[in-house]
C-alpha cells in the first residue's frame, strides 16, 4: 500500500538499490483518484527513492492484449534495459528491450485507443468503475456472513468467511451460476472480484446476487461440495510441509493434458488384403 511505500522507500533513499512500483494493474485508475475526490498517497515518481515504474495499457488502458509500459526514472537507469549487438555476423543489432522485434501492430492499435479515450475518457471510465466499487463495498459490508478483507483503494475487493457455515469459496461458485466471476484466493481463503468498466452500473446486481447465494447455500449445502469447492477444501487440510508440493505437481499434470499433443488419425481406410 502507499503507506508502507513511502516507509520502505524512505529506508533506501540514500542507497544505490532502486526501487520498483507494479502499477500494472491499477495505474490509469490510480492517478485519476485525486480528481474524483477519493484520498489517494503518492506512489509514483514523486515519492523519492521510486526508480521504475509497470503499467499494463491492456487492462485499465483498456488496448489490446500483449501491450505494457516499462517507465525508468531517468536516462542513464532506462539504458539498461536495451539489447545491443555491435559485431554480430549479421550487422549490427539493438532493441529497446531484451524480447527483440514485436509486431507494431499492437503498439499502433494501443495509441489509437489511448488517443481515442484521452485524458476525460480515462477520467470518466474511472468515475463509473469507482461508483460500482463504492456500490459494492456498501451493500456487502451489511451481509453478515461475509467480511471485506483490507481496506481496498481501488477496483479490487475481496471477501472471507465471517460464519463458519459460509464456505467462501461456495459462494464463487454460486457466483458464477449467476454470471459473476470471482477468483479465488488463499493464505487466507477468500475470493475477490476485478470490477472493470462493463461493470458500470451493476454494483446492485451483483449484491442483490451474492445475497442470493449466501441464502441458498444456507438452505442447500449439499448443493455446493464439488468443483473448486473441494478442491481448496482438500488443499487447505493438507500439513504445511506438504500442501505445496502436491499443488504443484497437480498443476504440472494439468498443463501436461493441456500441451499434449493428440495422435492423429490417417482418414484413409487401409485396404483390407484378399
Amino acid at each position: 500500500r502507499p503507506t508502507r511505500l513511502r516507509i520502505s522507500v524512505n529506508s533506501r533513499r540514500n542507497s544505490a538499490l532502486g526501487f520498483h512500483v507494479d502499477a500494472c494493474l491499477g495505474s490509469f485508475l490510480i492517478c485519476n483518484l485525486p480528481n474524483l475526490g477519493y484520498s489517494c498517497p503518492p506512489f509514483d515518481f514523486r515519492v523519492p527513492g521510486v526508480t521504475s515504474m509497470s503499467l499494463d495499457t491492456h487492462k485499465y488502458g483498456f488496448a489490446v492484449k500483449g501491450t505494457s509500459v516499462l517507465c525508468f526514472k531517468n536516462q542513464a537507469l532506462r539504458k539498461h534495459c536495451y539489447f545491443v549487438h555491435s559485431d554480430w555476423t549479421g550487422g549490427i543489432y539493438a532493441t529497446p528491450t531484451i524480447q527483440g522485434s514485436r509486431s507494431g501492430g499492437v503498439v499502433a492499435a494501443t495509441w489509437a485507443a489511448m488517443m481515442k479515450l484521452g485524458t476525460k475518457g480515462y477520467l470518466e471510465s474511472c468515475r463509473k468503475i469507482m461508483e460500482a466499487v463504492d456500490t459494492i463495498k456498501r451493500g456487502t459490508a451489511s451481509i453478515s456472513e461475509l467480511r471485506i478483507q483490507g481496506s481496498p483503494l481501488t477496483s479490487v475487493v475481496s471477501w472471507e468467511s465471517a460464519d463458519a457455515a459460509i464456505n467462501v469459496f461456495a459462494v464463487a461458485e454460486g457466483m458464477q451460476k449467476r454470471g459473476w466471476m470471482l477468483n479465488k484466493l488463499q493464505n487466507p481463503p477468500g475470493i475477490h472480484i476485478c470490477v472493470t468498466y462493463i461493470h458500470r452500473g451493476k454494483g446492485n446486481e451483483f449484491v442483490e446476487a451474492m445475497r442470493e447465494v449466501i441464502a441458498d447455500i444456507k438452505a442447500h449445502p449439499e448443493n455446493y461440495t464439488g468443483g473448486d469447492v473441494a478442491l481448496y477444501g482438500t488443499m487447505a487440510s493438507l500439513p504445511d510441509g506438504v500442501r505445496g508440493g502436491v499443488l504443484d505437481e497437480v498443476c504440472r499434470i494439468v498443463w501436461d493434458v493441456f500441451v499434449t499433443t493428440p495422435k492423429t488419425y490417417s482418414s484413409t481406410k487401409k485396404k483390407k488384403k484378399k
